[in-house]
């Protein structure tokens, strides 16, 4: 085959090429199939091809010869300047790519220039110069054959292309009678303006030759119009190609030459006429493609084959899986058969594969097992390939492509492996979340291949449990999976399973990787709902790791037709692929890694007394590099050290009591370490973490003040004080337990210790109870010592640290400790729960504090302080939740307790107080809710003065009870004033600040101030930098920006729209369909429904559904304010939707409870009052409604003045009624606030 780039080979004189245009007057002659095909034959007779495209069709001569391309090359400096000077391509450049094709069983080659898409006709020069300089520069580059496909068209560019610069014109035309005319039209102009002979080849295309009464018309036209233009001796019987349409290539590019078969048509031979005619008589014969290789190419298109598939063979090492699976994944994309040496079967027998593929790494010297002479003798073709060194797809795409072209094999869509598959090595190409891996892993290639089999025999959605005994390495070889084989996912995630609470968390953090997906659901049900229906794209990959049995995590697997799923279980009794011992020379293999110089005997000797258990392995093969170590140090070779650390280890073994290789190898390891300080530092380290989430820890809990004195408590004095001298002698403890293999510390971006949960059990196990008793206590400790206090609760950092202690509740012991540090820190780990408005970490909070409170109660008595301090928390989330009646009776519980205890103005109390005024406020008497929080803030500006964070919280509250007492001018001067105090105090992007400022918008807009949305505007802007998931504060504020928008007129209700549907849909997600939020959100989407015209069916479903959500699901009393407001709504939706008597119902309904509740003079009985006025007219009772009106709007005018939005809106319904209009009145909509 010809080297690539002729113009780079060195020689005497370049050859000279003859240059061939390809002219169409008219669309529909396919010429790109003409040329690409034309290229493809004629490198087939071994010569070197140069296309030129400037042809603007569907299809471009590179589309035909994509199968075949195998890479790219800069165009020559001076040809490219050449080209830029004949052809200008729209947007002012010209793209100098060289495209390389080469075809299997061929000797040429062909390369095309990439031209940019506005090739157009009008982009030609038609100047001569240029025209005949490129012609030079292609004539000489070295090819045989340049074939210019020029732009469509007859104009004078194109004329004087085609007649400067080529030798042949080929002129393409189909066979209609007028396109058979231009065609000839153009053909003449070329001839008339060429300055020297050009030869005219006319090629008739896409005609039908099977229908020979047409074919013989337009031979009759072709003679007609062509006879002058050929010249003296030629005739059109000599010089016209017929190139016939083929049904099967009309929707996709290819080469139907090489597709079809010579028993079933003549196109091989139409074009070798053509090429013929383009190279002369004397010229190289094609070579036509074998059968097996037209096979292959059909097999790519999908066109019947009567051959069979290429049955390849691919063999590798063990650790080599993953890239022994790529290949084979590349090998089947474009059509051939597969097996892996150890599955070969019959392949290797009387019927032997196609190929056999071996791959190796570089410098390996050695094949894989299985593979020797009388196997490659066997197979006809064999190839040896080296795995690539790195992850760069370049290097995978060579691969793949040295593959394809050794077996002859076609890819239809890309030759050259543009769109490469993620290669082994590179993590899951969509999300991932992994613990890191722990080191080099060793062993278990029996065990992965069986994984990975059973995971790639399965259609559509697998669920493998990887069973066995406590210690073999379940969770170690689920996550060597993960790593190994995560390329080959879209999604790969983590879920620890040890406890549900775990799970949930971790399931709530995959949730946030799908902002875009709708479902009805929040957290850990929302990420299992979206894998359900569709998923990624792509597979994905779940690991379920350490679950009790397989029932605790049934409910929390993904239903649906897709992904992978992993689950390692402690039940000995699922079904599934047990673990068991390593292979005998696996974990001598461990040892050794860790010992160079322990001999194979000696190893297997160590490894049988093991039980060839992983976990006991991993530990006995730090411990013999450990004393292996201090052999060395005493200047032992290191033979003779491996021996003698050998020696020591099996007298360790022989002394230690005799039990479960696990237990007695951790009892060795520990008393090792206890041979000197530092190792007693380490081993009181790990007793400690062995009360901690094997999730991990945090290396700065470790090391903090706090965790430290309690650990050194336990220490000899003389030995704890350079520890608290110098914090970092912790790091010391902390790599010589490693060293030791009792945890894994990760001092990089996870900066995080994590241990094995069997490690874990085995030293609690291990430890007396005194001393149990003493390592948990002095943990739990330092947990609440780390803990910040109630006043540093919304400090910085102060949320971080909590989040962190969350994972160590359950696992430590705390909900069961007496210790009133400890009490203390879950009272606050509570309040920090309330305080994320995270739902599921809520949920999940609440149910461990509603235990914990009755346990509290059976323990230390209804009335102890820190339980009544609990109770305050626990309504908080029951608040947070939307469930005021059990917030209130909690606060009431609380409040009561405390005023037995402590005076009313003490700011406990008062804390309590304010959560019964939020209570009150959730159960809809406002009147009496404002009161209370009148009374708690001036009690929090007494105790603590007007800038404390509590009393600003009290303004806060104050503030939303005026507002719903119908006081709303109030209520914005009061929020002002919190917001002017937070910026003052915190700054304009703290939290909280933007909490208030978004407040403030919220009262503006309600009375009707513009300037209300701009400041709700801003405060989302800086929230939703805060992550890519929008918590509770960004949802609320979403919604009331979605209100204020729509409040500000018809030019906004689209955009309102459309914002508060996302919201919407963000709630339901995040908060749960029947949140009270939810429910107010949905009706505040059907009012911008219903006024932006779009669905008024919909607007009344979304009413009805917040209507019968705040009724049956929220349980709200049938005289609550809000109902009224969901009935308001719901009325002037179905007066737009044509209902108006349902419309009148509901109205006046609503407005009668408003009366009843709220009182005559509350603006939002007017606002019902106005709009009952509205409906009565629609309803054509103008004189009720002139009436209703003109009380309501007098009502208005004196007690919420003239520019109060409601009594404009009156004043303009009352002039249209006193006028008899009963249309144009103004609806005034009312949403339901949050409480």
């Amino acid at each position: 085959m010809n080297s690539p780039g002729p113009a780079n080979n060195p020689g005497p004189a370049p050859r000279q090429a003859g240059i061939v245009a390809f002219l169409a007057a008219t669309t529909g002659a396919a010429r790109s199939g003409v040329v690409a095909t034309l290229a493809w034959q004629l490198a087939t007779a071994g010569r070197a091809v140069l296309v030129v495209d400037w042809a603007e069709e569907s299809r471009a001569v590179v589309d035909h010869l994509r199968p075949f391309r195998v890479g790219a090359r800069e165009c020559p400096p001076e040809v490219a300047g050449a080209l830029r000077a004949v052809h200008r391509a729209r947007g002012g450049g010209q793209a100098t790519g060289l495209t390389r094709v080469e075809f299997p069983e061929a000797e040429g080659f062909v390369e095309l220039f990439d031209v940019p898409v506005g090739a157009g006709a009008d982009r030609l020069t038609v100047e001569h110069d240029p025209v005949a300089d490129l012609r030079g520069k292609l004539a000489t580059l070295g090819y045989d054959d340049v074939l210019v496909n020029v732009p469509q068209g007859a104009g004078t560019g194109v004329v004087a292309l085609a007649a400067t610069l080529s030798d042949i014109a080929v002129v393409c035309f189909p066979p209609g009678l007028r396109e058979i005319a231009d065609a000839a039209e153009l053909a003449a102009a070329v001839q008339g303006k060429t300055p020297v002979h050009v030869d005219l080849i006319p090629v008739v295309t896409r005609f039908d030759s099977a229908n020979e009464s047409r074919r013989r018309a337009v031979w009759s036209g072709i003679r007609l119009a062509f006879g002058q233009s050929l010249g003296r001796g030629h005739t059109v019987a000599d010089a016209l190609v017929e190139i016939p349409y083929r049904s099967w290539e009309i929707h996709r590019p290819m080469l139907p030459a090489l597709a079809e078969d010579p028993a079933d048509g003549d196109l091989w031979d139409r074009y070798t006429r053509l090429s013929k005619a383009v190279t002369g008589a004397n010229g190289p014969a094609p070579v036509p493609p074998s059968a097996a290789l037209r096979d292959r190419y059909r097999r790519a298109f999908d066109l019947p084959v009567s051959s069979r598939p290429s049955r390849l063979i691919v063999a590798h090492r063990a650790e080599d899986r993953p890239w022994g699976d790529w290949v084979r994944a590349r090998l089947e994309d474009v059509g051939a058969q597969t097996r892996d040496l150890r599955s070969a079967g019959d392949w290797l027998g009387a019927d032997p594969a196609d190929g056999l593929l071996v791959l190796v790494r570089g410098g390996d010297q050695d094949d894989p097992p299985g593979v020797d002479a009388a196997l490659a003798a066997r197979i006809p073709r064999h190839i040896r390939e080296i795995i690539p060194a790195t992850t760069a797809r370049a290097e995978a795409r060579d691969l793949r492509r040295r593959l394809l072209r050794h077996f002859a094999l076609i890819d239809r869509d890309d030759g050259a492996g543009t769109g490469i598959a993620p290669v082994p090595g590179t993590t899951a190409h969509g999300v991932v979340s992994l613990p890191p891996r722990p080191g080099p892993f060793l062993g278990r290639g029996d065990d992965l291949d069986r994984l990975r089999d059973t995971f790639r025999a399965g259609e559509g959605r697998v669920v493998t449990v990887l069973t066995g005994a406590d210690g073999i390495g379940k969770s170690a070889t689920a996550l060597e999976y993960a790593h190994r084989f995560g390329y080959d996912y879209s999604l790969v995630w983590w879920v620890p399973a040890h406890d549900r609470a775990a799970a949930h968390a971790s399931l709530d953090d995959l949730s946030v990787r799908f902002p875009g997906e709708r479902s009805d659901t929040g957290g850990s049900q929302r990420a299992l709902d979206v894998l359900s229906r569709e998923g990624p794209p792509g597979r994905f990959l779940l690991v379920y790791d350490d679950a009790v049995d397989l029932a605790a995590v049934a409910d929390l697997l993904p239903d649906g037709d897709t992904g992978h799923i992993l689950i390692t279980t402690r039940d000995r009794e699922a079904e599934g692929l047990r673990l068991r011992g390593m292979a005998e020379d696996e974990a001598v293999d461990l040892l050794r890694a860790r010992l160079p110089g322990l001999t194979w005997e000696r190893g297997r000797e160590i490894a049988g007394l093991l039980g060839h258990v992983p976990l006991a392995l991993d530990l006995a093969a730090c411990l013999l590099a450990e004393r292996a170590e201090s052999s060395r140090l005493a200047r032992e070779a290191m033979v003779d050290s491996a021996r003698l650390a050998a020696d020591q280890v099996m007298a360790a073994w022989a002394a230690a009591p005799a039990g479960p290789v696990v237990e007695r190898m951790l009892s060795i390891t520990m008393a090792a370490l206890r041979e000197t300080a530092p190792g007693r530092l380490a081993a009181l380290l790990a007793q400690a973490c062995a009360f901690l989430s094997p999730k991990g820890v945090s290396l700065g809990l470790l090391r903090s003040r706090p965790f430290l004195d309690r650990l050194l408590d336990a220490v000899p004095a003389a030995e704890a004080e350079p520890v608290r001298q110098d914090a970092a002698e912790i790091d010391r403890a902390l790599w010589l337990g490693e060293r030791h293999g009792l945890f894994r510390v990760d001092w990089g971006h996870n900066h995080q210790l994590r241990m094995n949960r069997r490690t874990q059990e085995v030293l609690r196990a291990a430890m007396s109870d005194g001393e149990r008793a003493a390592r948990q206590a002095a943990t739990l400790a330092g947990l609440a010592g780390y803990a910040p206090t109630e006043v540093e609760i919304s400090a910085p950092g102060a949320a971080e640290r909590y989040d962190e202690l969350a994972a160590h509740v359950a696992t430590s012991g705390a909900l069961e400790s007496a210790d009133p540090q400890v009490r203390r820190w879950l009272v606050n780990q509570t309040s920090r729960a309330a305080a994320t408005r995270r739902p599921d970490v809520q949920r999940a909070a609440l149910a461990t504090g509603v235990a914990l409170l009755a346990d509290w109660a059976d323990r230390f008595g209804a009335g102890d302080w820190l339980r009544v301090r609990l109770a305050g928390k626990v309504a908080d989330l029951h608040r947070e939740l939307g469930d005021p009646r059990a917030a209130l009776r909690l606060t009431r519980e609380a409040l009561t307790s405390q005023l037995e205890t402590r005076e009313p103005g003490h700011p406990q109390v008062l804390i309590a107080a304010r959560g019964r005024g939020a209570d009150l406020r959730g159960l809809g008497v406002f009147t009496e809710a404002r009161t209370e929080d009148e009374f708690t803030y001036l009690g929090f500006v007494r105790a603590l003065g007007a800038d404390h964070p509590q009393t600003l919280m009290a303004a806060n509250n104050l503030a939303l009870s005026l507002f719903l007492a119908g006081e709303p001018t109030s209520a914005l001067e009061r929020e002002r004033d919190t917001y002017a105090r937070r910026i003052r105090l915190f700054g304009p992007t703290d939290p909280q600040t933007v909490w208030s400022q978004a407040k403030v918008g919220f009262y503006l807009s309600e009375l009707g101030d513009h300037n209300g949305a701009t400041m709700l505007h801003g405060a989302l802007q800086v929230l939703q930098q805060r992550g890519p998931r929008p918590d509770h504060t960004e949802l609320t504020t979403q919604w009331r920006y979605g209100v204020a928008l729509r409040r500000i007129g018809p030019e906004r209700h689209r955009v309102a729209r459309d914002r508060l549907a996302t919201t919407l849909r963000d709630m339901r997600a995040e908060l749960g369909p029947y949140h009270p939020e939810t429910l107010a959100c949905g009706l505040s989407h059907a009012t911008a429904l219903r006024l932006s015209g779009s669905d008024t069916g919909y607007a009344v479903k979304l009413a009805r559904g917040a209507l019968h959500g705040f009724t049956a699901e929220v349980a709200l009393p049938s005289t609550h304010p809000f109902l009224a407001l969901c009935g308001l709504g719901l009325g002037l939706a179905l007066l737009a939707a044509g209902d108006t008597a349902g419309a009148l119902t509901e109205t006046a309904t609503a407005a009668a409870l408003l009366r009843e509740r709220l009182g005559g003079l509350h603006p939002w009985t007017l606002a019902a009052e106005l709009d009952n006025g509205l409906v009565l007219a629609r309803s054509g009772d103008l004189g009720q409604a002139v009436k209703t009106t003109e009380a309501a709007h007098a009502d208005a005018l004196e007690f919420l003045g003239k520019d109060h939005p409601y009594t404009v809106a009156g004043a303009h319904n009352l002039r249209l009624a006193r006028e008899g209009v009963d249309h144009g009145w103004k609806e005034i909509d009312v949403d339901v606030p949050r409480t």
